[in-house]
């Protein structure tokens, strides 16, 4: 089958799934939902049965029950196959890089500082900074971590990594875990925020914000989320967030996006010196976990609600923030990637598309 043809037979079984047609769904579904998966499956057609059968799972009632999928039991936990993910998708270590440099050009002439970085996984990206603070030698002398994490063993794993940094850099380090979601966090949650940070505060989020669930068809749910934020009064927040827009309830409209967004991830992946064995396990557990949950889940159940960036940047705006005029920013991509600079934004992309942002505000 031709590329064109299976995205229409994909765009098909969305059109009976909108309309209630079971029947028409399961029967369109035949030809794309596969049984075995051949080593040389094309990205058309993997995609397709991703999202083509995480319809019909929905259909029989078997749909995801899940609020997270870095909270939900995986042999090989998401955030795992995130981390190993970096090699096929050098814009996400770029991403990482970039928001650190814009951390770094604001901390670096302070004598202490407060790093509330909102989902920190295992740590890896502020352990990064660290090191780098260290390797310029800074004026810096205490660095305080906020770190929010849902996950316990991820906190308990930041905590070990912090503080080993005892010793290791010429600045103390301490950590402060929230074992949460920065959705669920209260007034009394942000006083305490506010009275370890003591004035000198930065807030960080790397691919966390679109978790963050909200009543459906609540639109600013999130904008009053950044405005609490703001209200810490910041330094600096620098965010991450993919480029996408799936973050509404339309299924049709999720199709065409999610189509066309991870059609690009698919052959970005194909580009990394991965084997071919470790490219299908990237697009078919990581990211295709995240698909599964686009379309497989209920939508006051799904967490994967990625936003388009010109959205992000309209939440920052009305919440009060607005863009760091920073000094230069080195990018690391291979060529084959692209990348364009701004004031206080960086987009990553590929194929002409922009597939990732990395915001700096104040």
């Amino acid at each position: 089958m031709s590329n064109d043809l299976i995205y229409s037979k994909f765009k098909k079984v969305c059109d009976s799934f909108v309309h209630n047609d079971k029947a028409g769904a399961r029967k369109q579904a035949k030809e794309l939902v596969l049984e075995r998966m051949p080593e040389d499956i094309t990205n058309e057609a993997l995609l397709s049965h991703i999202c083509t059968s995480s319809l019909i799972a929905r259909l029989d009632n078997a749909s995801y029950q899940m609020n997270n999928l870095y909270l939900t039991h995986f042999e090989i936990p998401q955030i795992e196959l995130f981390y190993k993910m970096h090699r096929a998708y050098p814009q996400v270590a770029a991403s990482h890089y970039i928001a650190n440099q814009f951390i770094e050009q604001m901390i670096g002439n302070l004598l202490s500082v407060t790093i509330f970085d909102i989902g920190i996984g295992k740590g890896k990206q502020l352990e990064s900074l660290l090191y780098s603070l260290c390797d310029r030698g800074y004026n810096i002398r205490n660095v305080v971590i906020i770190g929010l994490d849902p996950d316990p063993e991820n906190l308990s794993s930041c905590e070990k990594t912090f503080m080993q940094m005892n010793g290791r850099v010429y600045f103390d380090v301490a950590f402060h875990p929230i074992c949460d979601l920065i959705e669920n966090l209260d007034e009394k949650d942000f006083g305490h925020i506010r009275s370890i940070a003591e004035g000198n505060l930065v807030i960080n989020s790397a691919y966390a914000m679109h978790h963050v669930s909200h009543p459906i068809n609540d639109t600013e749910y999130r904008t009053r989320l950044f405005a609490k934020l703001k209200s810490l009064d910041p330094l600096l927040f620098t965010l991450t967030e993919p480029n996408a827009d799936h973050d509404n309830e339309s299924l049709s409209r999720r199709a065409e996006n999610c189509w066309r967004h991870f059609s690009v991830v698919f052959n970005l992946v194909d580009r990394s010196d991965l084997s071919e064995e470790h490219k299908l396990v990237i697009k078919d557990m990581f990211f295709g976990r995240e698909i599964r949950d686009i379309f497989g889940v209920s939508d006051h159940l799904r967490s994967e609600r990625h936003e388009s960036t010109e959205s992000w940047m309209l939440r920052l705006k009305r919440a009060g923030f607005r863009p760091y005029d920073c000094g230069h920013i080195t990018v690391r991509l291979p060529d084959y990637c692209e990348v364009d600079i701004g004031k206080g934004l960086v987009r990553l992309g590929y194929m002409t598309t922009p597939l990732i942002a990395v915001f700096a505000y104040r």
